[in-house]
């Protein structure tokens, strides 16, 4: 039996590499996305940052728990369309018109779920990396010289 030379242990290690790290991150690559999206939209911080600039803005005789010191209520909105695609991201007001909250398709329905506190929301869907109103709200707004759909939260 032939002995392993260095370039033939090296060769074997990339293999396994591959087979270990990269396969399996290609697989479950939309479970990553989902997950990082979620975190992307939905984090302690802007909440912290709030509780701390109500505190130190009111007088040393109200304490933490007082009810006119409350943080925003955050209400989940549905976005959804039903269209064939390969990617589709809601994009708006929300997220500074990134595509960062991705949609995930459930029985021929694209759909996802983002925490928003009480407002005006102007958004669009990027379908396939094409802009689109959505089909199932009527009402309509501009934004940077173009039609856009809304969404208010009460």
């Amino acid at each position: 039996m032939k002995k392993l030379e260095k370039q033939d242990f090296l060769i074997l290690i990339i293999i396994i590499l591959f087979v270990f790290l990269i396969i399996p991150v290609t697989v479950f690559r939309d479970v990553f996305s989902g997950y990082f999206t979620f975190i992307d939209t939905w984090t302690e911080k802007p909440i912290i940052y709030l509780k701390k600039q109500i505190v130190s803005k009111t007088p040393e005789k109200h304490s933490v728990n007082d009810e006119r010191l409350s943080l925003p209520d955050f209400k989940f909105v549905r976005f959804e369309i039903n269209i064939k695609a390969d990617d589709v991201y809601v994009i708006g007001d929300f997220n500074k018109w990134k595509h960062i909250n991705n949609l995930t398709l459930k029985k021929n329905i694209w759909e996802t779920e983002i925490p928003l506190v009480s407002g005006r929301y102007r958004y669009l869907f990027l379908v396939d990396g094409k802009e689109i109103l959505d089909p199932m709200n009527p009402e309509i707004d501009y934004y940077d010289g173009k039609k856009v759909s809304v969404v208010e939260v009460k």
